[in-house]
């Protein structure tokens, strides 16, 4: 039953995010195009700290979007991904 819920809750948030995952996408693409692989960094380390304040302040949402930013721009680099 717990992982049938959980299967849910991962659906559901998929279908939520989903549009809004795909608008940040697309305006985050065009400006890595052109990042080097320093301001990549720098990106990361700000929105995994994001994250983490967001987290600790029980904020998901916030959370959320940080995590996204960072795994859309963290796409071409392996470890960072």
């Amino acid at each position: 039953v717990a992982a049938i819920m959980a299967s849910l809750a991962i659906w559901g948030s998929a279908q939520v995010f989903g549009q809004a995952r795909r608008e940040l996408a697309n305006g985050l693409r065009s400006a890595v195009v052109t990042a080097s692989i320093h301001e990549r960094k720098a990106f990361l380390a700000t929105e995994y700290a994001l994250f983490e304040e967001a987290r600790r302040r029980g904020d998901r949402l916030a959370a959320w979007h940080h995590l996204e930013r960072a795994h859309i721009v963290a796409q071409p680099l392996l470890v960072s991904h």
